[in-house]
């Protein structure tokens, strides 16, 4: 998943152009320690600081995100307060479910709120990793 994730930053993202017209890619894992270490691994690889193009929010408070996030590492229950917040999920434009096969309450609830937001919006793309 992780060389697949920075193969479409690279090619989407290397344009600051085409930043601005499809937003971010949010990446979705069940675990705390996988967010902050995906956040870490993929910062490392595109050589900027985790907070900058490479973001994550485990809870409420403290993001490190900022305005230059491209990519947001969160886990199953962020994407869920967001989706309360905004129904379409507009700020992203690809959503990665990561580690889906572990099939915990929320990883299913976020399958549920990506059906919905696939009826109504044409322009996002969804991908599930479903790795056993």
């Amino acid at each position: 998943m992780l060389d697949w994730l920075i193969e479409v930053c690279l090619f989407k993202y290397s344009d600051p152009i085409l930043y601005l017209i499809i937003g971010q890619i949010v990446c979705t894992q069940p675990r705390r320690l996988a967010v902050r270490a995906l956040a870490s691994r993929v910062a490392e690889e595109f050589g900027c600081q985790v907070g900058e193009e490479v973001g994550f929010q485990i809870g409420a408070s403290n993001p490190r995100v900022s305005p230059q996030t491209r990519i947001r590492f969160v886990t199953d229950a962020i994407l869920l307060n967001e989706y309360h917040n905004d129904r379409k999920l507009s700020a992203y434009s690809i959503v990665i479910v990561d580690e889906a096969h572990e099939r915990r309450i929320d990883t299913d609830l976020v399958f549920g709120i990506m059906k919905t937001c696939l009826e109504e919006r044409h322009n996002i793309k969804v991908r599930y990793e479903l790795s056993v």
